[in-house]
């Protein structure tokens, strides 16, 4: 990033030269009446001048514009890197509170301690073999599902029958009302 502001500036500052090096010359060319041949030729030459330097800079702009893509680069897999490393870091982290607490398991006696324990070691072992995954859809959903209260089976029933009562109910009200509809229709003939 350095290097490329330094040439910025250096880019900047060939320009800004180059504009005065114009100016002052256009200056010059109306105070001095044309003489000589000679100067008539070096008018000629400055504007190739002029394109070999506007060239110049854009090789120089192009360059920069590559160093860059080529630092961004850089940067882009130097993080992934260091994603990397703190992965690898965090899953080691995990393993030894996993020993410890496995230890720790193997020496308690009490048998509450111990379930609480096989818990722990167990939610840290799902949550090792997660670290560094991306969470998917499908991720998400079982997730979301596995905190759904589902219904007990009396709660089934009283909805199931509920729901059964209501559609019997209003099939047979419009039902009912198709029926009269067609009478009304008939008298109105």
């Amino acid at each position: 990033m350095a290097k490329k502001e330094k040439e910025n500036l250096e880019l900047e500052d060939t320009m800004e030269l180059d504009e005065l090096e114009e100016s002052t010359e256009e200056d010059m060319e109306e105070e001095v009446p044309e003489i000589e041949d000679d100067e008539e030729e070096t008018e000629v030459s400055e504007p190739k001048e002029e394109k070999k330097v506007s060239k110049d800079d854009k090789k120089v702009a192009k360059e920069a514009e590559k160093e860059e893509k080529k630092a961004d680069k850089e940067a882009a897999k130097r993080a992934k890197l260091e994603k990397k490393a703190a992965i690898i870091n965090r899953k080691k982290e995990l393993e030894k509170e996993i020993d410890r607490l496995v230890e720790e398991r193997k020496a308690t006696k009490d048998k509450i301690k111990r379930k609480e324990l096989k818990k722990i070691i167990k939610e840290l072992k799902v949550e090792r073999s997660r670290v560094g995954k991306r969470d998917t859809f499908l991720g998400d959903v079982s997730k979301e599902m596995k905190l759904v209260r589902w219904p007990k089976k009396e709660e089934m029933i009283k909805y199931t029958i509920a729901t059964l009562v209501f559609v019997i109910f209003f099939a047979l009200f419009f039902y009912a009302l198709d029926i009269l509809s067609a009478l009304v229709k008939g008298w109105i003939k």
